[in-house]
C-alpha cells in the first residue's frame, strides 16, 4: 500500500469518515482520483498530502517526505531520505 493510501486511511480514521467518497471530498479530489491512489496508479499531490496530513493529525512536513520517498527508485537515495525523516521525528519527539 502506498503512503498516499495509508495517509488517506489515517485521515479517515482520525476524522471518523466512513467512506472514500467523503474522504475524497475532504481532500478536494474526485472519487475516481482516490480510487487511482488506492490502486497505486497515482499519488496525492503535495498540496493534497498537506491537507490530508493536517486532517490526520500528522506533521505535514513528515508526510511530504514520506510521500516523496516512494517516488525515488534509487535505493541509496531513498535510504538517505528515510534516515533524514527518522532523525527529524526523533528530534521532534525529544523537543
Amino acid at each position: 500500500m502506498t503512503y498516499s493510501a495509508r495517509l488517506i486511511d489515517a485521515m479517515k480514521e482520525r476524522q471518523g469518515i466512513p467512506s472514500d467518497n467523503q474522504a475524497a471530498e475532504k481532500i478536494g479530489i474526485t472519487r475516481g482520483n482516490l480510487s487511482n491512489i488506492r490502486s497505486g496508479r497515482r499519488n496525492l499531490t503535495p498540496e493534497q498530502t498537506v491537507r490530508a496530513a493536517k486532517l490526520a493529525g500528522i506533521d505535514p512536513g513528515i508526510a511530504l517526505l514520506r510521500r516523496f520517498e516512494e517516488t525515488i527508485d534509487d535505493l541509496e537515495t531513498r535510504h538517505y531520505l528515510e534516515k533524514i525523516t527518522e532523525e527529524i521525528q526523533e528530534v521532534r519527539a525529544v523537543s
